[in-house]
């Protein structure tokens, strides 16, 4: 008991400069409501992400799933405009999801993708595929980056030319199943 007392004050402690950023008098209420709920969810996310380690080489029997948040990567089937790289770095944002169910996936999208995006789109659904088809596929390989989650990947080596990069695409689509956000409550 006496070490979860510790472990939470220690938090405490770790947001005080929200709580009184410039002293008690001069708090600012929003700030508290706001960001602190927010910076300690994402506190607690992050740390118990950790437990959730991968190995790191990528096993060509792996489920993969990249996270879908328009609309215009599926009407009626999934479109290959949602397997691009982004353009930004060339890289594609994808989460290794072997060995979770399906509520463990959608909480991954929301908490780890979702709520992280600058531009506050919400979740549509995701396209789940086996590691080797991105392997087989013209070079392309996984880098891991275990952030924000241990089971957050990138998918790198894709070519600067856009009408192949839309080639690599469409190949992909073969091997991929569309999956819907189930209805929110």
């Amino acid at each position: 008991m006496t070490f979860c007392f510790l472990f939470l004050q220690r938090i405490i402690f770790c947001f005080m400069p929200v709580f009184f950023p410039m002293g008690p008098r001069h708090m600012d209420k929003f700030l508290i409501m706001t960001k602190f709920p927010k910076k300690l969810r994402l506190f607690f996310l992050d740390f118990f992400a950790k437990f959730d380690a991968q190995n790191r080489e990528i096993e060509d029997h792996e489920n993969i799933s990249r996270f879908i948040f328009y609309s215009r990567h599926f009407k009626n089937k999934f479109k290959n405009e949602a397997l691009l790289p982004n353009p930004k770095d060339n890289v594609m944002s994808v989460y290794r999801t072997s060995k979770c169910g399906e509520e463990k996936i959608w909480w991954l999208g929301k908490n780890f993708v979702e709520n992280r995006r600058p531009d506050d789109k919400e979740l549509r659904g995701r396209g789940d595929f086996l590691a080797v088809s991105i392997k087989s596929e013209n070079h392309l390989s996984f880098q891991p980056l275990n952030k924000p989650h241990p089971r957050h990947v990138n998918i790198i080596g894709w070519p600067l030319e856009k009408d192949q990069k839309k080639a690599i695409a469409i190949d992909l689509l073969a091997f991929v199943t569309f999956i819907q956000i189930p209805q929110r409550d």
